[in-house]
């Protein structure tokens, strides 16, 4: 049975494993500056990256004039517009930093309760050699 439980937690552990692995492939499949960081929230992404984002709407807005006879947006606009992109790109991205936030505090915990069982084992070979 113990063997049966360790196998089982090793094969979770793989899954788990794999599971990240996986996650942060999507997430880094594309620029560093348009990816934001697990903990990140928009406020701070955005001000991270915010040149990037201001490029990505000076783009978006150069290709629109072509195609009409828009005035130039001005810069408290580009500014809005960057934020803009940069809220769509945190949005598409949220349901998988929030999974590996999971992830990693399912992790964390597994570590602080594999190392607790250490102190115990311990522990309780300090009071055997005592007897």
């Amino acid at each position: 049975r113990k063997a049966e439980r360790k196998l089982a937690r090793k094969e979770a552990k793989k899954g788990m494993r794999e599971e990240i692995k996986i996650l942060n492939e999507k997430l880094n499949s594309g620029d560093p500056d348009g990816t934001p960081t697990v903990g990140e929230e928009l406020a701070d992404f955005y001000s991270r990256t915010a040149e990037y984002w201001g490029t990505q709407a000076v783009n978006a807005s150069s290709a629109s004039a072509t195609t009409s006879s828009v005035e130039p947006m001005s810069v408290k606009d580009l500014k809005r517009e960057g934020f803009h992109l940069a809220r769509i790109r945190y949005e598409e991205l949220k349901p998988i930093l929030d999974r590996l936030s999971e992830l990693d505090v399912t992790q964390d915990d597994d570590k602080k309760r594999k190392k607790s069982a250490k102190k115990e084992k311990k522990k309780e070979k300090k009071k055997d050699r005592r007897k």
